[in-house]
């Protein structure tokens, strides 16, 4: 009887430890008893990790707002400390002539104004364009009105001067009224002072000035050089000129005496008084009419003076002016023959190292065109129609060097 109660007992030891072990196993294996939720855990997880269309959206949009507004913001509405003017995209528009003057003073003088940094450093413009949004009177008659200061600043290097089509009237420049020494575009070099009349006075880096007329401007130089739109071009300037007028320009130069010429203007032009020293004027489509050019001697419809091969004229034209030159002034007694002095004044442009040298031919087969332009030699009492008294060179002419200058000529054809 015990040994069955022993062998009961041993059983059921057996059966209880089996139990447990079978217990035991269903929490040890998780995975066993919650398949479906760890797929759910799984399916759930599984749009975060799509790498392709996070990728794809964010730099679509991104890049696109920080290139489109950022730049926008940054030039957009810079105001010009202590001025009205304001740049937008590296362009000021001037629609006033308050801010033409400011536009001057600016760019003659060393007018300091802060930088970004919280730094003050003068106004440069180099590198902008300067455009006009209206049409623009200078009168010194109106309200505020006074005569203009010829623009010949360090700080207007590679600008673009637009008239977008605009009209600038009345500049009136007098030399008693300039500014010193900024008075006539002073500058120096190594042939000493230059000095430059005209809405730019004296220009020595490269510009380009387009789509603008001048109307009813007076110019009353006393020295050299005068233009309507430049004064003088000095090296190493490089100017593009693009559908230029001017019209009813009047300069007035002086006429001198017998054997005295002091306060007399030379080289004196429609558009441009001087492009010497190596500065070069590039024209195309410009214009000068109804107008009148007094000085002593290089006295052109479009260019007082250039240097050979420093200008390079297209399609202008020169109509209903007139250019009075009292060469014959002078002491040197070369200059007082009429057919000496006739070489002084040209329709298009005079050449100041090839003096006496008959181009016009050249001129015109580039395209160039003039009408009812006459010369007037003063001491002289003589006019002459269009080319008439110079249709040949000196050299062609009288067969020998012209006696007057280093004797730099071209080669008769």
């Amino acid at each position: 009887m015990k040994r069955i109660t022993a062998i009961i007992s041993l059983l059921l030891v057996i059966v209880m430890t089996a139990c447990c072990f079978a217990s035991c196993a269903e929490k040890v294996n998780p995975a066993d008893t919650k398949p479906a939720e760890q797929t759910k855990a799984q399916e759930t997880k599984a749009p975060e990790t799509k790498p392709a269309e996070t990728q794809t959206e964010a730099p679509t949009e991104a890049p696109t707002e920080a290139v489109t507004e950022a730049p926008t913001e940054a030039v957009t509405g810079a105001a010009v400390s202590g001025t009205t003017l304001e740049v937008v995209n590296d362009t000021i528009t001037i629609n006033t002539r308050e801010q033409l003057f400011e536009f001057a003073r600016l760019a003659n003088e060393k007018v300091y104004v802060p930088y970004e940094d919280g730094e003050e450093g003068p106004f440069d413009f180099e590198g902008m364009t300067i455009k006009l949004g209206a049409d623009i009177d200078l009168s010194p008659e109106l309200d505020g009105g006074k005569h203009w200061n010829p623009i010949c600043g360090d700080f207007i290097a590679d600008i673009t001067f637009d008239g977008d089509g605009h009209v600038i009237n009345g500049m009136y420049i007098e030399d008693a009224d300039l500014d010193e020494p900024d008075g006539y575009g002073y500058m120096i070099n190594g042939s000493g002072p230059i000095h430059g009349y005209g809405f730019f006075g004296a220009i020595k880096n490269d510009i380009t000035i387009q789509n603008v007329t001048f109307n009813n401007c007076r110019i009353e130089p006393t020295n050299k050089h005068a233009g309507c739109v430049i004064g003088t071009i000095d090296v190493p300037a490089y100017v593009t000129m693009k559908n230029v007028t001017v019209n009813n320009f009047y300069l007035n130069g002086g006429v001198g005496q017998e054997d005295n010429t002091e306060g007399i203007c030379f080289r004196a032009g429609g558009i441009v008084g001087a492009a010497i020293f190596g500065g070069t004027v590039e024209m195309d489509h410009c214009t000068v009419s109804n107008s009148t050019i007094i000085g002593f001697h290089n006295i052109g419809g479009l260019i007082g003076c250039a240097m050979y091969d420093t200008d390079e004229l297209t399609n202008c034209r020169v109509e209903n002016t007139e250019l009075h030159f009292s060469a014959s002034y002078s002491k040197n007694e070369n200059y007082k023959r009429p057919e000496v002095s006739r070489y002084f004044a040209d329709i298009f442009h005079e050449e100041n190292d090839l003096w006496g040298y008959y181009h016009t031919d050249e001129d015109l087969a580039n395209g160039n065109t003039y009408e009812n332009v006459r010369a007037y030699d003063i001491r002289n009492d003589i006019w002459y129609d269009g080319e008439e008294g110079k249709t040949q060179s000196y050299i062609d002419r009288f067969g020998e060097v012209y006696p007057i200058g280093n004797g730099s000529v071209r080669q008769p054809r």
